[in-house]
């Protein structure tokens, strides 16, 4: 993404990679790959599995205690949805179809990224947040239904400044509020 925090981070995780060398633990080199994994980067990710194979140690878990149960697969998976969009938020412009953009940041609110939701409504911030859908457990929701019931400041001003109500809604099918994935939204 475009931001130099963004590239900032990235940069101190590729440093951070380039550093590793035969002597690593487990904690060290999981939490690479999943920083790799919320920064959206498949390279860095598939360069911690290979510089790992090599060694044939740590990558090889099935659960990963970092990331809330994904298994590698779900989480290479996730990147690779994140570098898509990165590619198809680098080709938007003022022209670009309304439907397109709506749709691009569905993508982004159902892959927990608050920072390529922004990247997306700054093209047409004339776009009504409150407008745009996401599916959960089947289910079409109002972006509002997913805000949670305790988001970040920064998702909260945000969705503040662009007239999203705030309100916590319950999701029928669950009885209990509904939430727009919190996981990435609370380490921005």
């Amino acid at each position: 993404m475009p931001s130099s925090d963004y590239s900032d981070e990235l940069s101190t995780l590729r440093k951070n990679i380039s550093t590793l060398n035969e002597i690593y633990d487990e904690h060290q080199i999981k939490e690479l790959f999943v920083e790799a994994v919320r920064l959206g980067s498949i390279e860095l990710a598939h360069q911690l599995i290979n510089h790992d194979k090599k060694n044939s140690r740590f990558l090889k878990f099935e659960r990963d205690p970092f990331s809330k149960g994904d298994s590698i697969q779900e989480m290479l998976l996730k990147v690779e949805k994140l570098e898509e969009l990165d590619s198809k938020i680098q080709r938007l412009n003022i022209n670009s179809d309304e439907m397109e953009l709506k749709q691009l940041m569905t993508e982004a609110v159902e892959l927990g990224s608050l920072e390529r939701l922004k990247a997306i409504h700054r093209i047409k911030p004339e776009i009504k947040l409150a407008e745009i859908e996401v599916e959960k457990q089947g289910k079409k929701l109002n972006l509002l239904f997913c805000t949670g019931t305790n988001p970040s400041p920064e998702l909260t001003s945000f969705l503040i400044e662009n007239d999203v109500p705030i309100s916590v809604h319950a999701d029928a099918t669950q009885k209990k509020p509904s939430y727009f994935i919190d996981s990435l939204i609370n380490n921005n």
